[in-house]
């Protein structure tokens, strides 16, 4: 299956919630919402997708879960479906805590 495809994205960690849009295509993610812009690589083996996501705030008024994680690396790993998906996100410079990043099928690429 190819993950290659507009997504939406969920962030949920520490009670907060970030929303946006992603696109994976050749072993890199590109995406954002109305504060962060989110970039990153890629490599699915078996139905298995192993990164990395860097998240970026571009606004003043963003606040990336940062009520205690505030990496702005997370190394993200899990199954890969058809319409939606979870995966593991790590902070890189954090305590070691996980929290899941929700996708969701939208559109295929051009």
């Amino acid at each position: 299956m190819s993950v290659e495809a507009l997504w939406s994205i969920r962030f949920s960690a520490l009670g907060s919630h970030v929303q946006g849009v992603v696109i994976f295509e050749t072993n890199r993610i590109i995406g954002g919402d109305s504060d962060f812009y989110y970039m990153g690589e890629y490599q699915v083996n078996d139905g298995y997708l192993i990164g990395w996501l860097r998240v970026e705030n571009y606004s003043a008024s963003g606040s990336l879960i940062t009520e205690g994680i505030k990496p702005e690396i997370f190394d993200v790993s899990g199954p890969i479906r058809k319409g939606s998906f979870q995966l593991t996100g790590t902070p890189r410079d954090g305590d070691g805590s996980k929290f899941p990043i929700k996708f969701r099928r939208l559109a295929d690429l051009p």
